[in-house]
């Protein structure tokens, strides 16, 4: 009796860890499934709704960007996607959006003066209202940002945030501090956790090597 236990409960115990390797092995999506999976996630995607502006916050991850720069040189050697890893590797990236009935915010909330004067503040002043904190509460500055317009024809205006990830490495989470730009929606705070950004799928087909 007490064999066939031994034996149960080695069956039991090889059962556990192959599911927890299983479990545990970062699965390679394509670009498109990847956007949706980081989108559907709560963790890696976080929104506020505030006097009919929402406002969301989402990991971007950097081999999108060497992608995207590729694209545009329409180049693809190995060479230069290494460069190119090289280049974006060492910083997190997020993607925030500001959108009202599912149109740009800065479309519709005021008058042409308005409008001009979002998009000032968008393209060159988020440094003032937007930085992050690590869990010791130092304060971490935008490394840099882009506003991406779409004069009017986007679902949301949209602005990619860029932090050093160096400024990070001894903290568990990011938090990514907004204040009030102009959209009435005050000041916001969104926490992300490190483990859940590195435990994201890979990306299908991108493996650079030196």
């Amino acid at each position: 009796m007490k064999i066939l236990r031994k034996k149960i409960l080695g069956i039991f115990l090889s059962v556990c860890i192959s599911f927890c390797v299983f479990s545990c092995a970062q699965k390679k999506l394509s670009k498109e499934k990847l956007i949706d999976y980081i989108s559907s996630s709560k963790e890696l995607t976080q929104e506020s709704l505030v006097n009919g502006i929402k406002s969301k916050l989402s990991f971007y991850p950097y081999q999108f960007l060497v992608l995207q720069e590729l694209e545009n040189e329409k180049k693809s050697d190995s060479l230069r996607i290494i460069e190119l890893d090289k280049k974006y590797q060492g910083q997190y990236y997020f993607k925030l959006s500001f959108s009202k009935d599912n149109k740009e915010a800065i479309r519709q909330l005021g008058d042409f003066q308005f409008y001009s004067d979002m998009v000032h503040v968008l393209s060159f002043e988020l440094g003032k209202y937007i930085n992050a904190s690590a869990e010791n509460n130092d304060t971490v500055p935008l490394a840099d940002f882009v506003f991406e317009q779409d004069f009017g024809m986007g679902a949301s205006n949209d602005i990619l945030l860029v932090f050093k990830k160096e400024d990070f490495k001894n903290s568990g989470n990011i938090n990514v501090n907004i204040g009030e730009l102009g959209f009435g929606v005050g000041n916001m705070k969104f926490i992300f956790r490190k483990k859940d950004i590195d435990n994201i799928p890979l990306l299908a087909g991108y493996e650079p090597v030196e």
